[in-house]
């Protein structure tokens, strides 16, 4: 099958879902060439190796493309369509280059705990893990996502910074986690994320701290790797 044909379907299945704002399409449909010719260069769409190696690099391609909308839904400041969309490429490209087999056999085994009182705003990069296998767990307060990492184990736990009134209420999760001896790899995923905010994640004992979505995704890769 054609490499575009098969980006478009990935968009498609997004649009027939809700998900994807009009212009999110927009901008994938106008600059729909350089993504083929992106997704091209990194053998995302390659068939040659029969069936398996079909799903591995399908699921590739979904992962490339989510991520690329989730970084082209956050327009940022003094950036045309153009230069977003050049911004999306590159996010495809170093998530395309994150998913190995090993990274998919890793993923399909794993289970992970996202706390954000507006989840919806996340859904790409949820769909770019999803579909390598991962399995996700919504909790849209502290006191859910504590309860929720005390009911299971999870290879990896994913924060917002402020919910509600309070705006430190990642830090205030990842905390209660460590006093109850719950170890599991702790991000925070943030609108801000400056050099000072993620110093102070780490030394509070988060693995990272980021805005972007293609760095979170490789973080959760890295971290379900840990995990073994």
């Amino acid at each position: 099958m054609d490499e575009f044909i098969k980006l478009v379907d990935a968009f498609t299945r997004l649009v027939a879902a809700g998900l994807l704002p009009l212009v999110i399409v927009g901008v994938f449909w106008i600059f729909r060439v350089e993504i083929n010719a992106l997704l091209k260069r990194t053998d995302s769409l390659s068939i040659k190796g029969g069936p398996v190696d079909l799903t591995f690099n399908a699921q590739k391609a979904e992962a490339a493309g989510a991520i690329a909308a989730a970084v082209a839904s956050k327009p940022e400041e003094g950036k045309d369509a153009h230069a977003m969309a050049e911004t999306a490429q590159a996010a495809a490209s170093a998530v395309a280059a994150s998913v190995t087999p090993r990274a998919v056999q890793n993923a399909r085994a794993a289970t992970v705990l996202w706390v954000d009182d507006n989840p919806d705003n996340n859904i790409y990069v949820r769909r770019s893990l999803e579909a390598l296998g991962v399995r996700f767990v919504i909790a849209t307060s502290t006191d859910d996502g504590l309860a929720q990492a005390r009911r299971q184990s999870f290879d990896a736990i994913i924060s917002d910074m402020g919910r509600g009134l309070d705006r430190t209420a990642g830090y205030k999760l990842l905390e209660e986690l460590r006093k109850a001896g719950i170890k599991s790899p702790y991000v925070i995923y943030a609108a801000s994320t400056d050099s000072k905010r993620r110093a102070e994640a780490k030394r509070r004992g988060a693995i990272d701290a980021t805005n972007r979505p293609d760095e979170l995704f490789q973080l959760v890769l890295s971290a379900i790797g840990s995990q073994g």
